[in-house]
């Protein structure tokens, strides 16, 4: 005889089963827009929240779990394919917004009609008299499982002060080495638009360059960093040590490709860090000793 436990059993499988199935067609809904799972996601988000004229990175990070700098990696490529672009926000012009291109719009404006056509072949197999039958058996079911008052999972797991802290600390140094990243991006720009004889366009990329060391400073002295030039310096080495790894492997790729103008690009920032890394030695002597 079966048990209730039994029955249970059977009617989680059936609704997986039921699951899969929406998966799958969720899946072969985005495999011809070439979009990952992650990105539908973001547009979903930002096309729900289209009236409020667009979402900070912040907000998106919010909405969809993940950490501000993969947001932004994401909305970077969503933004190369023509999916999304960013805006200055017309109510508060130092916030930049992500907001949907037409044919992000055009995509979810599609998207009910392709729904509808998946209903058909699934639920539409079914009588009226069946389909009301089973959406009767789901709300009486959905009713007896609303029964017991489980505690939520907020309940269960509150957020403390300490959590707050956490939160707050891991987005400074977010916040802290998007800026970095940004100020090195403006500089290096400049130093481009010098070789092109553009000297306007430096002189503004080296302005804003300017403006954003402002920004990391101030980022950095809320993080307590500021004083801890030491700790900074040792990080500094660790980032060059990760990028050696990523410039070995690409060496035995062109290595092999027989590709000089790459290896000679290798070769010279092979050469300069070795300068560096004794710098690196030499500032975390100085540092010691004072």
């Amino acid at each position: 005889m079966e048990t209730h436990t039994d029955k249970a059993r059977l009617i989680m499988k059936v609704m997986k089963s039921a699951q899969d199935t929406v998966n799958a067609r969720y899946m072969q809904h985005l495999l011809p827009h070439q979009l990952t799972v992650a990105q539908f996601k973001t547009l979903q988000h930002l096309y729900w929240n289209k009236e409020k004229g667009g979402m900070t990175i912040g907000e998106l990070s919010e909405h969809i779990g993940l950490a501000n700098s993969t947001v932004s990696s994401i909305v970077d490529r969503l933004e190369r394919d023509d999916w999304t672009e960013r805006r200055r926000s017309d109510d508060d012009r130092r916030k930049i917004k992500v907001i949907l291109t037409d044919q992000a719009v055009e995509l979810f404006r599609q998207a009910p009609k392709d729904a509808e056509e998946f209903w058909s072949n699934t639920i539409g197999r079914l009588s009226d008299e069946e389909q009301d039958a089973l959406v009767e058996s789901l709300i009486k079911l959905k009713d007896v499982m609303e029964k017991p008052v489980w505690p939520s999972f907020e309940q269960l797991h509150p957020k403390s002060e300490r959590y707050t802290q956490e939160r707050i600390h891991a987005d400074l140094e977010e916040i802290f080495s998007l800026e970095l990243g940004f100020i090195g991006k403006c500089l290096v720009l400049a130093e481009m638009a010098e070789e092109i004889s553009q000297p306007e366009v430096a002189a503004y990329l080296r302005q804003v360059a300017s403006e954003e060391i402002t920004h990391a400073l101030s980022a950095a002295k809320l993080l307590g960093r500021n004083a801890d030039i030491k700790r900074n310096l040792i990080e500094l080495a660790k980032e060059k040590l990760n990028s050696k790894e990523i410039r070995e492997n690409l060496t035995k790729i062109v290595t092999a490709e027989k590709n000089s103008e790459i290896l000679d690009f290798l070769s010279k920032i092979a050469a300069d860090e070795a300068n560096h890394k004794r710098w690196f030695k030499m500032l975390l002597r100085r540092i010691k000793t004072e």
